[in-house]
This record gives structure tokens, C-alpha cells and sequence, in this order.
């Protein structure tokens, strides 16, 4: 008897426990991304040039696997909206959750994403609605980045 009031003890405990841990939601490993930096620029910067559409992206490569971005758009952002920047080997890459990306607050219009592979990567800023699916409404130019 002793030895069963003892495990009936120890399975309430843990559940005790696991019923005050708060859910976490997890994602498969190869949908996390670098922690970008954010820095400056804001919604007041928001002037594109005629001939880049509705966003137009540029990028720079500062070293030990980091690539600096701006980008202008001419769309008038809602509160709902916000960016995603994607990454991929492969030119025009889209947001469809297997490849790299974050996502930033639409006010945003300059980072530094750290931790990039080296070599020639391609980078897309997207626009998208703050919705479960993340669907991108429309893209920037590729920018092709030859990562040190």
C-alpha cells in the first residue's frame, strides 16, 4: 500500500505541474529564422521610386553574416498590415513558410538581419495582412545579396 499511495502522490504532482505550465505553440525547424535587428526608420519614410511598384527593396551585405535592409513602399499601410522579409538560394522567393522569413511591424522600413549563410541569397520584402495564413498581397524586387 505504501508503494502505491507513493506513485498515486508522484502522478498528481506531475500533473499538478504540467496543468500550470503555460501552451506554447511550436514551429518545425525549418520554418525559424535569425532574430533580425531593428533599427530607425519608420512609416514617415515611405517614398518609393516610379518605376519599383508598390514596395522597392534594397540590401547590402555589412559582414559576419549581415545584410542590412531599407525599402520604400507608395501603399498606404492599414494598422492590420505588416512586412515579411524572405530568404532563399533561388531568385523571387515567396512567404510559404518553408523558407526563411520574419516578420516586422508595418511602420518598419529598415533591419538587419544577422546570421545569414554566406554566399549569393535572394531577398523579397512582402506585404501581408496580420491573418492567420500570413498571405502576402504583393512583393518587392528581388535583391540578390552576396552574403560574407
Amino acid at each position: 500500500m505504501n508503494k502505491l499511495t507513493r506513485l498515486a502522490f508522484t502522478c498528481a504532482g506531475i500533473l499538478i505541474l504540467g496543468v500550470g505550465c503555460p501552451q506554447t505553440q511550436t514551429k518545425p525547424a525549418d520554418e525559424y529564422t535569425s532574430t533580425p535587428s531593428e533599427s530607425g526608420g519608420d512609416a514617415n519614410d515611405n517614398t518609393a521610386s516610379e518605376e519599383s511598384g508598390d514596395i522597392d527593396l534594397s540590401g547590402e551585405a555589412v559582414g559576419n553574416g549581415q545584410v542590412k535592409f531599407t525599402w520604400k513602399t507608395d501603399k498606404d499601410l492599414g494598422e492590420a498590415q505588416r512586412f515579411i522579409l524572405v530568404r532563399s538560394t533561388e531568385q523571387d522567393p515567396e512567404h510559404s513558410g518553408k523558407n526563411h522569413w520574419f516578420r516586422m511591424h508595418g511602420s518598419k522600413r529598415e533591419i538587419l538581419w544577422t546570421q545569414n549563410p554566406t554566399g549569393t541569397m535572394h531577398y523579397r520584402v512582402c506585404i501581408t495582412q496580420s491573418d492567420a495564413f500570413d498571405t502576402c498581397d504583393s512583393y518587392s524586387n528581388d535583391v540578390e545579396v552576396d552574403v560574407k
